[in-house]
C-alpha cells in the first residue's frame, strides 16, 4: 500500500529487477514479474511476465504465463499464453507456449511445441 497526495493506492503487481552487474546463483519463485538484465544459473518459476534483456544471461529454465526474451537463455522455456522471441536474442532449450512469436535475427536452437494450457499441465523439462 502506497499513499499519494493523501489517498491511499492499492499496488497489486509486484515486479522484481535484476541489475546488469549482478549474478544470481539460485532458483526464483515468484508470483509478479520480473526483468533481468544481469546473470542467472537457477530456474524462474510461477512468475506472471518473465522480460530477458539484451544483456542478460540465464542459465535454466523459465516457467511464467509471459516471457519476452532479448539477450541468452541456455534452458527450456514454458509461457502458458505467451513467448515472444526478439531480434538479437538467443535461446538454446526447448519452448512450449500456446503463442510464440520469433522476429528475425532471433536464434533458436530446440524444439517448440505450441499447446494451450488447458491441453497440459505438464511443464517444460
Amino acid at each position: 500500500m502506497a499513499i499519494f497526495k493523501d489517498k491511499i493506492v492499492e499496488l497489486n503487481v509486484s515486479e522484481t529487477y535484476i541489475g546488469q552487474d549482478v549474478l544470481v546463483k539460485g532458483d526464483i519463485s515468484l508470483k509478479g514479474s520480473i526483468r533481468i538484465d544481469g546473470s542467472l544459473t537457477g530456474n524462474i518459476s510461477n512468475a506472471q511476465s518473465v522480460n530477458v534483456g539484451k544483456s542478460s544471461k540465464i542459465n535454466g529454465n523459465i516457467s511464467c504465463e509471459k516471457c519476452d526474451i532479448y539477450g541468452q537463455v541456455d534452458g527450456s522455456i514454458y509461457a502458458i499464453s505467451q513467448a515472444n522471441l526478439h531480434e538479437g536474442c538467443l535461446l538454446n532449450g526447448d519452448l512450449k507456449s500456446a503463442s510464440i512469436s520469433i522476429e528475425n535475427g532471433a536464434k533458436f536452437n530446440g524444439k517448440c511445441i505450441m499447446e494451450n494450457y488447458k491441453d497440459s499441465n505438464s511443464e517444460v523439462k
